[in-house]
């Protein structure tokens, strides 16, 4: 998706504030300099929080994840500027997410944890979300199945 006018993009290019280094082309070449090296980290309760095993990613390990969330939302029928809503806490999900999307040209809507029926059905019909990513518990609350019965209020969800 570009929002920003050719001449911009031009302007910018020529002061050398832009260039055609891409958040993914960084993290290919940190996966191939430093394959072993720590990457990112879930945080140590996660699995009190959510239920999921905390895990950690070296370069390397996270160039495949991202591969791998790549090819699942590109097998969802996702497209470049499409746009997807994502409600997660503080997780590895969210940079494998992040960059998966960045690689697809997916444009991501983040929201807080926080947000109810009344900020999601809003954020859903403003931005036309294709899909929505959210974990089935975080401590009591349970966003997939808040989610499930939001996606009915909101006609790009619901098909």
């Amino acid at each position: 998706m570009i929002v920003v006018s050719l001449a911009h993009i031009e302007q910018y290019t020529q002061q050398g504030w832009w260039g055609d280094i891409t958040l993914v082309d960084l993290l290919i070449e940190a996966a191939q300099r430093h394959p072993e090296r720590f990457a990112v980290a879930d945080p140590p309760n996660l699995e009190q929080l959510t239920g999921h095993v905390a895990h950690q990613y070296s370069w390397g390990a996270l160039l495949v994840e991202v591969g791998r969330m790549a090819a699942l939302l590109h097998g969802q029928g996702l497209q470049k500027d499409d746009v997807i809503v994502v409600q997660l806490p503080n997780c590895s999900l969210l940079h494998v997410l992040y960059l998966a999307s960045a690689a697809l040209g997916i444009v991501i809507s983040p929201v807080p944890m926080q947000y109810r029926t009344h900020e999601l059905v809003h954020v859903l019909r403003t931005t036309q979300a294709r899909l929505a990513i959210t974990v089935g518990r975080l401590a009591h609350y349970c966003p997939a199945l808040h989610w499930a019965t939001t996606a009915n209020q909101v006609p790009c969800l619901a098909q």
